[in-house]
């Protein structure tokens, strides 16, 4: 595709893209990277002080990059200090106002005035043909941007689908916290179908959910821009000798809730029936992970904790599980995997989005037992490991290679400019 530099787009975020400690800075990370290559883009976002060193790699591939700083205090006392300066009873109160008109809490949260004082000075100094909104969370700010520049196409990014990963999320909770879960659902969903038909374009990670956003709005107009892996950095190591110990892995951390869960389902669940002698057999969590909110498992476990690069990690290890029961959107640590060669099983809410086949590419299971009978299986069957590390790679050099993946970003850009005006 020819690269159209005189496209100027505007990308507004909760989370800042750097480090890459989740999915969903990741994505944004790769895209702004490769996106820089065909327009000229500008980001704003929150930051917390913990991120601000990072500004500076981030810096060489944007056009102009303004930041809200998000404050992360290290102490109940700061915490309590600054929530009763002027400046933030101020911004609790229109918290209050928004949650009184029906806005989800997780929207109200990441409600900030300086950011919105920002977004407004942005668009009266500089014109954007595109301005897009990465998560919900951003929408209130696309409306603002409305009003000040109607001339730019608007688009929102739905990353995760939250209100679905709400609705997974009940069964696992009980009492007050079952309640709570079942309103954001409630709220989430409402507010996300009435939001989707104001904007030129939602974007969506995958059919699944396209369909399930169709499902709920069926005037929404819609695009599937997949997540994907940098299938350059991702590459599978040089040919080595067995391993002394199997190593099994998980990936993720503790401050993602649906982490928390799956690792619960596999310690109660999962773990007890696993038919390997503890002398075969090791675990390894790789990410910032709490172990006190999980169970003891019942053999040897490696915390690794938070890891600038989790890629020998995680080819030291002959298998990635990912026993996720709830969430929403599509699992880079899936794709990132397979981009190494590292073989996975996976339930089908973990694979969801995923264009992968159970069997040739990943393998697909629910079922405890079956989860657990499928470790041992692949552990033990040199062939099928080789055979899934095989064909999971070549899936995503096909299919989520992020130059092809920001290509038809870009094509969704140049589609919404050359359409009419949304009513």
């Amino acid at each position: 595709m020819r690269s159209d530099r005189s496209l100027n787009v505007l990308i507004m975020t909760p989370i800042f893209p750097l480090p890459l400690m989740s999915g969903g800075q990741v994505r944004l990370f790769n895209i702004i990277k490769r996106l820089s290559e065909y327009c000229r883009v500008s980001l704003l976002s929150l930051v917390d002080s913990q991120q601000a060193h990072q500004i500076v790699h981030l810096s060489p591939y944007c056009t102009r990059l303004e930041t809200v700083e998000a404050t992360v205090f290290p102490s109940t006392f700061k915490r309590w200090l600054h929530a009763l300066s002027p400046a933030e009873i101020l911004r609790t109160a229109k918290r209050l106002v928004f949650l009184g008109r029906g806005i989800p809490f997780q929207v109200c949260r990441f409600y900030h005035r300086e950011m919105e004082q920002r977004l407004k000075r942005m668009l009266v100094e500089q014109q954007f043909d595109v301005i897009e909104g990465v998560y919900p969370q951003m929408a209130p700010y696309l409306l603002t941007a409305r009003k000040v520049a109607p001339r730019a196409k608007f688009i929102l990014e739905e990353i995760d689908l939250s209100f679905i990963s709400k609705e997974r999320e009940k069964p696992t909770k009980s009492g007050m916290n079952q309640w709570l879960a079942s309103l954001e659902h409630d709220r989430m969903r409402r507010y996300s179908a009435n939001l989707w038909p104001l904007f030129d374009r939602v974007i969506a990670m995958s059919e699944t959910d396209r369909d399930s956003l169709l499902s709920l709005m069926p005037t929404a107009k819609v695009s599937v821009v997949p997540n994907g892996v940098d299938t350059e950095f991702f590459v599978p190591p040089a040919k080595q000798g067995s391993p002394d110990r199997l190593k099994v892995a998980f990936l993720g951390g503790s401050q993602h809730y649906p982490n928390v869960d799956a690792m619960k389902f596999f310690a109660t669940q999962i773990a007890p029936r696993i038919r390997c002698s503890q002398s075969d057999f090791v675990f390894k969590i790789i990410g910032a992970f709490d172990g006190r909110l999980i169970p003891q498992l019942p053999f040897p476990t490696e915390f690794t904790g938070y890891v600038d690069d989790m890629r020998p990690h995680l080819c030291e290890c002959s298998l990635l599980i990912v026993p996720l029961r709830i969430g929403g959107g599509t699992r880079l640590k899936i794709l990132e995997a397979m981009s190494l060669g590292v073989p996975v099983l996976t339930t089908t809410i973990g694979c969801e989005g995923i264009e992968a086949v159970s069997g040739r590419d990943v393998i697909v299971v629910d079922d405890p037992q079956a989860f657990a009978d499928q470790i041992t299986a692949i552990l033990a069957d040199g062939r099928l490991r080789e055979r899934l590390s095989r064909y999971g790679r070549q899936l995503v050099e096909q299919r989520y290679s992020w130059p092809e993946i920001v290509e038809s970003l870009v094509q969704v850009y140049q589609e919404v400019c050359c359409s009419g005006v949304v009513g």
